[in-house]
């Protein structure tokens, strides 16, 4: 990283945000598209005190809940929406979204 960027990012790090914000990624083929970009962002916005948490599709077997625990940012809960729209199923458990983030935004509101 170069020096200039590291003391831009350092600059904008010191702000303080309005408020903290719930930032909702998927997946399978959104994370997993570019895991260290995706591990940045999720660094970059804890700094400026956002909450990260992944909302996958996917049905929530061991192996799943254990492939995401091992590949995710230290952190980032993972939910399992499976079979039902993942706005609804953040709305059932009691999380309030700010920003979605899915290769297929249908998935988030039940349109597939």
């Amino acid at each position: 990283m170069s020096e200039r960027y590291r003391d831009s990012a350092a600059r904008l790090c010191s702000l303080s945000p309005s408020r903290q914000l719930t930032i909702a990624l998927d997946y399978d083929d959104t994370y997993t598209e570019d895991p260290a970009f995706w591990a940045a962002v999720v660094d970059v916005s804890r700094k400026f005190g956002h909450r990260f948490i992944c909302v996958t599709a996917r049905r929530k077997t061991f192996d799943n809940m254990k492939e995401l625990r091992e590949t995710l940012p230290h952190d980032v809960e993972a939910h399992f929406s499976y079979d039902e729209p993942k706005a609804d199923y953040a709305k059932r458990h009691g999380i309030a979204v700010d920003i979605w983030i899915d290769d297929r935004p249908g998935w988030i509101v039940g349109v597939t």
